[in-house]
């Protein structure tokens, strides 16, 4: 369809996805809502499909609890990260974290608050171990063990554990998250046929290079940015305030985040445009002088990264980190009440870490 494709594309995908919204997800959260409910769901593909149900992270917005499984003891930063920026940006309280699918009958009361530690500093503050069988007759539930419930012999024990996840529950629900990245869920780069493939791993990518460096994100959703206000060099928006947006290698973008991005960056926000640029929204489709010009003087602004690693230095440089360390494995930032609360897990015995706070420090453990 020539220089029109991405925008016919893009509109398309927009129709389908508030219809879905309309006629099913929307539904589903009201009726929850109106009774006091917390809803959640684990899909098959976690926020790793970002096209599933059409556009993931505006369908899941629908629900409560914004969350996923972490199938034999993981913790994937991709989706909890998914999950729980969805609850930071559309002010859902709780991030439901279902574990621990097919971990093994032999898992521990250990390996599971070690996993529950890691999810948590990735954002979830709401546990439902999963499974609680009735029974395992004729071995039909090993498609899917453990029962972490009565069936183990630690379960005598376990009010502890749960009671150390309810009070992490508590306070890691409260206040606002805190972080100075947020990466653009590159649905848009999908839907539009331009490799879209390629921007979905530069995202994770990046991603994955930013926390691994210290650096905690949120991922974003087009109508995030297009509703957020920018204020003291920050994009702000729903309590959080970023000072960098990255957009990974998005041949396609949405042309009202794209103009939002660039007055971000002309009021001194850093917006890297990493790797392939914007070359078609569903303003005009390809060939838009408009789009090409909005580009062009982001890029003059903040430069243009190629790959994670660059996009990690650069954020380095503009500001100094949380924690002043990239040796912590696991770290989550809010703030409570006018008290910044720091939730670490996973650093050697030793490792020096300064975070970017001021006043007493006072150090609790769940």
């Amino acid at each position: 369809m020539g220089g029109e494709t991405q925008k016919i594309r893009l509109d398309y995908y927009d129709v389908i996805v508030r219809l879905c919204e309309e006629g099913y997800f929307k539904k589903i959260y009201d009726w929850n809502e109106a009774r006091g409910m917390t809803f959640g769901c684990d899909h098959g593909g976690r926020g790793r499909d970002i096209t599933e149900f059409g556009d993931y992270f505006r369908t899941q917005r629908w629900t409560q609890g914004p969350g996923n499984d972490q199938p034999d003891l993981a913790s994937d930063l991709i989706k909890s990260k998914v999950s729980s920026s969805i609850s930071h940006l559309y002010q859902r309280p709780r991030t439901w974290l279902e574990g621990y699918y097919g971990s093994g009958w032999g898992t521990s009361s250990a390996a599971l608050a070690d996993a529950t530690f890691r999810n948590f500093a990735l954002g979830h503050n709401l546990l439902t171990l999963h499974g609680l069988y009735y029974t395992t007759y004729g071995g039909y539930w090993e498609w899917a063990p453990p029962c972490n419930h009565f069936r183990m012999p630690y379960w005598k024990h376990m009010d502890r554990f749960l009671l150390c996840t309810k009070r992490l529950s508590y306070l890691l629900s409260s206040g606002v998250h805190v972080c100075d990245a947020a990466v653009l869920y590159p649905v848009a780069a999908v839907e539009g046929g331009l490799d879209g493939d390629a921007s979905v791993k530069a995202a994770f990518d990046t991603a994955e290079a930013l926390y691994r460096g210290g650096v905690d994100f949120d991922f974003i959703d087009f109508e995030s940015i297009e509703r957020a206000s920018v204020e003291d060099v920050r994009l702000c928006v729903a309590g959080e305030a970023y000072r960098a947006v990255v957009v990974p290698a998005m041949r396609t973008i949405r042309y009202g985040a794209m103009e939002k991005l660039a007055a971000f960056a002309e009021a001194g926000g850093l917006v890297l445009l990493e790797g392939a640029l914007p070359e078609a929204s569903e303003h005009a489709g390809r060939n838009d002088a408009a789009l090409d010009a909005l580009v062009s003087r982001t890029v003059s602004r903040c430069g243009h990264p190629q790959t994670p690693r660059e996009t990690l230095a650069a954020v380095r440089a503009a500001f100094p980190g949380d924690l002043g360390t990239d040796e912590i494995p696991f770290h989550l930032h809010r703030r409570i009440d006018g008290c910044d609360v720091f939730f670490l897990y996973g650093a050697k015995e030793g490792t020096v870490c300064r975070l970017r706070a001021t006043g007493e420090a006072r150090l609790f453990d769940p």
